[in-house]
This record gives structure tokens, sequence and C-alpha cells, in this order.
């Protein structure tokens, strides 16, 4: 039978999309229209639509329940400009960056700035990977006001990688342009998995088991169909090496 469907699948850490979309090629104007309208979505899943959807596989590429959720607050409640909290950021990640080197430590963090919408002080909310002494480390990098330090949330239930990404979402930078994603990261994260293969047209998606079912779409026309599965793996981990985009034929 002829391998006429895409199966993609791209990891991140716990997270997994699982896609089936049929292949556009051949055929009439009107057939391969008709796949062309199954196939897009397929493929906006996999590279993400939305700014949060972004964030939440590099959140799962790169952290998971051993590391840490950081809020910064900035004591001062005069308004901050762009450039005042890209410097700040700056300057505290530098210098937690150096402490970190300094032992022989890596810094991968994200991190986005927000205001409660104008009502409230600026804080800076950073996702990091910890590394035991932290409590520590933060305290000796930040001394303009408070912060708090909790474990890192993130599971199939209540607390999803994407809870946390919408979260970090949540506010538009009024100094930026709209449609512009208002978090930041350090370059040395990992990014997400991406691995293709053809298969038959008879194939189908499943979940594995011991996985959570986070969401599932299916759509058909008389064309073909396009399949769609996020997964959690509760029991996986995000990876501690960089990761690289796999095509297979």
């Amino acid at each position: 039978m002829a391998k006429t469907y895409r199966q993609i699948t791209v990891t991140a850490g716990a997270l997994q999309k699982r896609i089936l979309i049929p292949v556009v090629r051949g055929g009439t104007k009107e057939a391969r229209a008709a796949k062309k309208k199954l196939s897009d979505p397929g493929l906006q899943a996999r590279n993400g639509r939305h700014s949060w959807e972004k964030l939440e596989m590099q959140l799962a590429a790169n952290y998971d329940t051993r590391d840490l959720w950081l809020t910064l607050t900035v004591a001062d409640e005069a308004a901050l400009t762009k450039k005042q909290r890209t410097a700040l950021a700056k300057k505290f990640i530098a210098a937690l960056r150096a402490l970190r080197r300094s032992k022989k430590q890596e810094l991968r963090c994200h991190w986005v700035w927000e205001n409660d919408l104008g009502r409230g002080r600026w804080h800076l909310h950073i996702v990091l990977n910890s590394t035991g002494d932290d409590l520590d480390d933060i305290r000796s990098c930040w001394a303009l006001g408070e912060f708090e330090l909790e474990p890192l949330r993130v599971d199939g239930g209540d607390w999803t990688y994407e809870r946390l990404a919408r979260y970090m979402c949540k506010e538009r930078d009024p100094d930026k342009k709209p449609g512009l994603h208002t978090w930041h990261h350090t370059r040395n994260i990992h990014y997400p998995e991406i691995e293709e293969i053809l298969v038959e047209a008879d194939e189908t998606l499943q979940a594995p088991r011991g996985s959570v079912v986070l969401e599932t779409v299916r759509k058909s026309n008389r064309f073909g169909r396009m399949e769609y599965l996020k997964l959690f793996f509760p029991h996986a981990s995000a990876s501690p090496r960089p990761r690289r985009k796999k095509r297979r034929r």
C-alpha cells in the first residue's frame, strides 16, 4: 500500500505531540486543496500556532518537577521602561550565570516581566534549572526587592505545561508590537525533537500505555483525515542533552 500519510512526533521531555496528516501531492486540484485543508492545522500543531504553544514545548524540553519557579519583585513602585526592565533582567541572569559557572554549573532559564496589567509592581517570573544551591545564589544576585522561590509544578492534572505557558503569556508587553511574544530565554536551551515518517493510509494514532491524553483532535473529509494527540508521560523528565531536529523517510 502506498505511503500517503505523514506521521509527525514532537517530543519535549514529558510532553509529546503526535500528528497524522495526508501527504499533499498528485490528484485533482480539488483533492489537493482538501488534503491541504487537513494538513495545515496539523503542521500548525507541530510548529505552535500561538506564543504560548511555542513556550509550552520549550518549557517541557528544559524543565521538570526538579526545577524551579522564581519571582523577583522590584521594590521601587515607579514605572520601569522597557530598557530598564531589559537591563535588570540581563544583570540578574548574568550574575547568576557567572556564579554557577564558577561552580561548573549550567544556567538555563525562561523569563517574562509583568505588572498585573499596570495595577501592581513590576515583577520578573523565571523558570530555571535547579542545582541544589539556588536559594543562597539567588539571594546574592538579587538585592532590588523581594523574591519567591518554589519547586516547579508541572503534571498531567491541574498543573500542566500549557497552564504555565499561558500564565507566562497572559500579559502583553506595552512596549512590544502585538503578536510578538513577551518571554525570553537563554541561548543554551534545549528544543523539542521532531521526527517525521511516511506511513500507509490505514495508520492511526494511539496513546501508549502509561501516557495521559491532554488533547485529541480528529478531522476528515472524503479525501483524507487529520489526527492529533497531545500526551503527557508522568515518569519522563526533561532531557539534559541539547536536542536536534530529526527527519526520517
